[in-house]
């Protein structure tokens, strides 16, 4: 967030021209994360662990701001 001014962290958003010189507001960036790690016992292959991350994934980004997850965490809290 150090790379926003005050006034627009308070606002939640910045004024810029989009890709067609149309000035409209642009959310603040956040960063999301899901972990997931494997012995190689618990997913069939990469596609398996591929899809636990976009669900992961989906799920952080239900949460304000930026956010990492990991499965570990996740499946302790169900």
């Amino acid at each position: 967030m150090r790379f926003y001014s005050e006034k627009d962290r308070q606002k939640g958003f910045i004024v810029g021209k989009d890709r067609q010189g149309n000035q409209q507001r642009f959310p603040l960036i956040t960063l999301t994360i899901a972990i997931v790690t494997d012995d190689g016992t618990h997913y069939k292959g990469p596609l398996d662990m591929a899809k636990k991350a976009a669900e992961l994934k989906e799920y952080a980004k239900t949460l304000p701001g930026s956010n990492y997850v990991k499965q570990e965490d996740v499946e302790n809290v169900s």
